[in-house]
């Protein structure tokens, strides 16, 4: 129901107003009524009315002036006003200052109501447009957090580094805790369903859905930036990382098993198993904090399959053995990259090896590490390996398949087969074709303003870093660089219409901004869109 304010000084009129028509079978509803304009503007402060019928001569203050008031105050107030035959004049200055319609007095039952059901067609179609607003901006704001929640993955899984994601960070919000001087942890959470009946299961969808909003909800109560993610292939675990610069990582853990653990467990009736991880800081090492806290998290109890690990003689452990060192990595990778099954095998050895002499939890973790190294480089090409996903789903039961150095050898073996030959599947097309489509959603799509290296990543099923990498590689620019001379080359074209302002030009080539598309232009062009529009125009030959 839209609320109507009825006002004019000669009560006669409001009263018959109001008997003239059954408002609620038009839509509408009579929330007040004014004896004058000042009066109205006092209940209109309160009542917010949709729709204001007015009398146009009315003493203290009149229509005329109601409508001034109200065209800056509220302009969304649809106004009718009320006049007779000898007033004609004031209706013309009344419908210049905003009103909607008008009627002539004494009203007409039918004529009333044809206005009425007009003003309504108006008011619908303006609520159905602020609820496709709303609903558009909803659904960017859940796009722009899966994007987040994306990029934090792939970032902890893989590692990234690169004036790119740096810029990608900031884009999604995420600059302070991605720089290199933050001191940040991640944690592994793993949650258990105890509700009446559930005796400590997987929760199902719903359950987890609620967990992780509520996880969103509490890491709002810790005084630094944090932000809670998911990966598809462990459902039933959250991940979060917290900034713990001000107070400190023993603050972040006693906060963590006091108050944050407890109030999820109390108020959703599950059971969190949590690890967290060592402190961090830079994106080079987020990959280790990540880690860290996936091995804090698998040596849990709760699990039953290993007893927790404490001792201060497993701290060096806890912080370092599961990580491979560089120059290891580099040669994993290397050999990966030339299709080299030998020196990955080889080195594959060296790594192995060294666990005879340590416990099953030492071959389990260095395990973790590979099966992460060897995703996380599928995922950096765009692939998904069954294997590295199915592990990774199963943990920590998963890593159990490899409890000699000999079974976790055949195993990645196998896997460096698989993703050597999709690897050179991929290749034989150069990166040129994967870049081509890129280029050519560019060339179609430069006017959207969210049109970021993530976003592209994400539509073609590719690492923000290897996607980075891939494109400067083919084009010989940076992503952002291309995109903003493809703007700045339609921007030049679009200034040459002298129809067209500087906003709009600015706007219809992705920029919200207009003095932001202004400092752009001028940078690349060395001239202002106004200079360069006056120049073009002067360097046009003259008709006499």
């Amino acid at each position: 129901m839209y609320k109507v304010l009825v006002v004019d000084d000669e009560r006669q009129i409001r009263l018959g107003l109001k008997a003239k028509l059954n408002w609620n079978e038009h839509g509408f509803e009579l929330c007040g009524e004014a004896a004058d304009g000042k009066e109205a503007l006092e209940l209109i402060a309160m009542l917010r009315p949709d729709v204001i019928i007015t009398d146009i001569r009315m003493p203290i203050m009149d229509g005329i002036s109601l409508l001034q008031n109200c065209s800056t105050a509220h302009p969304d107030i649809q106004f009718i006003v009320l006049s007779g035959y000898e007033e004609f004049s004031y209706v013309k200055a009344a419908m210049q200052h905003g009103a909607s319609d008008y009627l002539l007095k004494p009203v007409v039952r039918k004529e009333l109501a044809s206005r009425l059901n007009t003003i309504k067609s108006v008011l619908d179609a303006r609520q159905k447009e602020r609820d496709e607003e709303k609903q558009l901006k909803r659904q960017l704001d859940i796009n722009h957090q899966r994007l987040r929640e994306q990029f934090l993955l792939q970032t902890a899984r893989a590692g990234a580094e690169g004036e790119e994601c740096s810029k990608e960070a900031a884009r999604l919000g995420l600059g302070e805790i991605f720089k290199s001087n933050t001191f940040i942890q991640f944690v592994t959470l793993e949650i258990k369903d105890t509700r009446s009946g559930a005796s400590g299961s997987t929760p199902d969808s719903l359950l987890l859905l609620a967990v992780y909003f509520m996880s969103h909800e509490l890491l709002q109560l810790w005084g630094e930036e944090a932000h809670v993610f998911r990966d598809s292939a462990t459902p039933q675990l959250l991940h979060l990382v917290l900034k713990c610069e001000t107070f400190g990582e023993e603050m972040l853990e006693r906060w963590l098993k006091t108050e944050f653990r407890p109030q999820l467990e109390r108020m959703l009736k599950v059971r969190v198993q949590m690890g967290i991880g060592m402190v961090v800081s830079g994106q080079t090492d987020w990959r280790k904090g990540y880690l860290s806290s996936r091995l804090q998290w698998m040596q849990q109890p709760v699990t039953g399959l290993h007893p927790a690990r404490s001792e201060p003689e497993n701290n060096e452990l806890k912080a370092e053995s599961f990580e491979l060192l560089p120059v290891s990595e580099k040669q994993l990778t290397l050999a990966i990259t030339e299709g080299d099954l030998q020196t990955f095998r080889s080195t594959l050895r060296t790594l192995l090896e060294p666990t005879l002499t340590l416990t099953l939890q030492a071959l389990s973790v260095r395990v973790l590490r590979l099966v992460l190294f060897l995703d996380g480089m599928a995922s950096k090409h765009g692939l998904k390996l069954e294997e590295t996903q199915h592990m990774i789903s199963g943990l920590p039961e998963s890593l159990w398949q490899c409890q000699t150095p000999d079974k976790a050898e055949a195993l990645f073996v196998h896997i460096a087969q698989k993703l050597i030959w999709h690897m050179e599947q991929g290749q034989q097309s150069s990166g040129h074709e994967v870049v081509g489509q890129v280029v050519a959603y560019l060339q179609e799509h430069y006017a959207e303003e969210d049109i970021s290296l993530s976003r592209m990543a994400s539509r073609f099923h590719l690492h923000v870093s290897y996607l980075s990498e891939l494109f400067k590689k083919i084009t010989a620019k940076n992503y952002s660089e291309y995109l903003t001379e493809i703007r700045m080359t339609k921007a030049k074209e679009l200034l040459g219409d002298p129809q067209l302002r500087v906003s709009d030009v600015s706007e219809l080539v992705g920029f919200s901004n207009p003095n932001y598309f202004s400092q752009v232009f001028k940078k690349t062009t060395g001239l202002s869109p106004i200079d360069y529009r006056q120049k073009n125009d002067m360097s046009k030959p003259k008709i006499l």
